[in-house]
Formats: C-alpha cells, sequence, structure tokens
C-alpha cells in the first residue's frame, strides 16, 4: 500500500526493459519523471486521455519521442465516449520480473507527491499478465493521432481550462464558506482562482500566529499556489517562454509560509511563488547553486494587508 509511488516507481524504472503506461493524466513534473529514470533502450507504451485534460505539450513531447524512436516509443489517446480514468503503471524489468503500480496516481506532481493518493505494487506474474493483456487490448483500440489533432485539441484544451478554473473556484466559495475576517477589509468575489480563505489566511488576525491551525491555513495556501503552478507552466511554450522554471527543490517553490525560529515579529501577510533559471543555468553560477532566489525572474505574489486596500 503506497500513498505516494514516486520514490517506488523511480526505483523500478532504471532497470525496465518495458513499460506500458495507462493513465487519464499526465503532466510535465510526471513525464519527466518517468523519462528521466529509464533506460535509453527501454520500450515505452503510453496511452493517455484528454478528458481530465492531457496537456498539448505533453502530447507533443509523446509524439515527438515515437517519432524519434519509432521501435521504442508507441503512443496512443484514448479518445472514446467512455470516461477513460485508469492509473497503471506495468514495467517489465531487465530481469525478466514484473511489476505493477495501479491505483488513484495520475502522472502528475500532485498525484506523484503531495495528493491524498492511493496505490499498491502487484508483483505477482499472473496477475502482471493480465494487466499486460487488458493493456494491450485497451492500446489497441486506442487512437493514432498526429500533429494535426493536437493543433485541433488545443482549441478546445485552452478554452476549457479557463471554464474549469473559474468552476473550481466557484465550488472552492462553497466548501470553504469563505467569509472575510473581521479586522480585514479585503473581499474576493467568486469565479478567482484565488479564493477568500486563501487571503484570510494572510489576514491582520493571522500574520502573527505561530499556531498549528494558522500555519495550516497557510501551507493550504502554498499548495494552491503550486496548484496554480502546474496549470500555467504547461503553457509557457506557447507564448515562447522557454527560460523559466520552477526550482530544482519543492522547498523553493513558494516563500516560507510559517514563522521561522526567532522571527515571529515579522507578520505573515503574503507568499509568493517563485520562478527562475533552471537547474542547468544554476551550475554555471559557481557559489550560487544553492541559492534559486538570487537567480529569481518572476514572483507571483498572493498578499493581503489592510493598509493596502
Amino acid at each position: 500500500m503506497l500513498e505516494y509511488i514516486e520514490s517506488d516507481l523511480i526505483v523500478n524504472l532504471i532497470d525496465a526493459k518495458a513499460i506500458s503506461i495507462a493513465v487519464a493524466l499526465i503532466k510535465d513534473y510526471g513525464f519527466h519523471i518517468i523519462e528521466n529514470s529509464l533506460p535509453e533502450t527501454c520500450k515505452r507504451k503510453y496511452l493517455v486521455g484528454i478528458d481530465l485534460p492531457t496537456p498539448p505539450n505533453i502530447l507533443r513531447k509523446l509524439l515527438e519521442l515515437q517519432q524519434t524512436n519509432p521501435n521504442q516509443v508507441s503512443t496512443r489517446i484514448y479518445d472514446s465516449k467512455e470516461n477513460y480514468h485508469p492509473k497503471v503503471y506495468l514495467i517489465e524489468k531487465i530481469s525478466g520480473e514484473l511489476i505493477a503500480f495501479i491505483g488513484s496516481a495520475n502522472a502528475t506532481r500532485g498525484g506523484f507527491t503531495h495528493n491524498i493518493e492511493m496505490s499498491i505494487a502487484i508483483t505477482n506474474h499472473e496477475e502482471c499478465i493480465r494487466l499486460q493483456k487488458w493493456f494491450d487490448r485497451l492500446f489497441a483500440s486506442a487512437k493514432k493521432y498526429d500533429e494535426e489533432y493536437i493543433i485541433d485539441y488545443e482549441i478546445t484544451y485552452k478554452r476549457n481550462k479557463a471554464l474549469a478554473s473559474t468552476q473550481k473556484s466557484n465550488i472552492d466559495k462553497i466548501i470553504n464558506n469563505n467569509t472575510p475576517v473581521s479586522g480585514n477589509n479585503l473581499v474576493i468575489d467568486s469565479g478567482q482562482f484565488f479564493r477568500q480563505s486563501d487571503f484570510d489566511a494572510f489576514a491582520l488576525s493571522t500574520q502573527h500566529d505561530t499556531s498549528d491551525s494558522a500555519v495550516e491555513l497557510r501551507a493550504n495556501v502554498k499548495e494552491r499556489l503550486i496548484e496554480l503552478s502546474e496549470m500555467i507552466i504547461d503553457s509557457f511554450p506557447d507564448y515562447n517562454i522557454t527560460n523559466l522554471h520552477l526550482p530544482y527543490r519543492r522547498n523553493l517553490y513558494t516563500s516560507q509560509h510559517f514563522h521561522s525560529r526567532g522571527n515571529d515579529h515579522i507578520a505573515k501577510e503574503s507568499i509568493w511563488l517563485n520562478f527562475g533559471k533552471s537547474r542547468e543555468d544554476l551550475d554555471l553560477y559557481e557559489g550560487y547553486y544553492n541559492s534559486f532566489v538570487n537567480h529569481l525572474r518572476i514572483q507571483v505574489i498572493l498578499r493581503n494587508s489592510a493598509n493596502d486596500v
């Protein structure tokens, strides 16, 4: 039983002979974890969904892999009336062993590292063979695609993504019963990505609060910012943004959501999401490798200060 599958998945991918992956959603993070862990000679089959949906740039990356390595990589889309929702990672190792990970985790940062997920690892050979036959039947009936398909899909993807963001904000407003905190006159309308509760977590009444409950509120906003990063970073190439990256360590994705020892007198009235140079670029700056913040290029800041309203 696995809450998070990333580390177990990587350990088994590094000596994989062949993989068959059926996921409803795959994003940049999951794609790179998988591809960067595999031996060059590994044969890959990807069967991905577009209902949730998988970003167009990932479809392009998979298509490019297939075109570059036609004898090693096959990718298809499950484009059907049925709702495609599996999360199956089937690995044939060089030793001949089979292992499969099945559960709720899509190939995304959240699915691999921090969402509330549950997966299991299957090592029984007969069960893995049955899974492989299931995958092969589904793969045979799935859709081959090309760049023309991606271009058409991209139009719908962008339109639906904007609609989904609005719908999620409306649902969040109901779930969180967003009532402005007393003493703060900042009120967030429904329909926005950031919720009333996100700003309330940095209201005057909580800016010096070091209690577990206050820290948890601010931590929720941190995860919301990371969710935002996952939503927008896939679109950077669409705007010719090719050298803007998330930090190489997750603890640097945002500013601190808690008071460090001795600085509880400092008001926590804001939190920001960081984008900057890539890990490769940072390697060029001797002495600055561990100082991503010295090379920031963009910050997305969520701020709540009554003095500024």
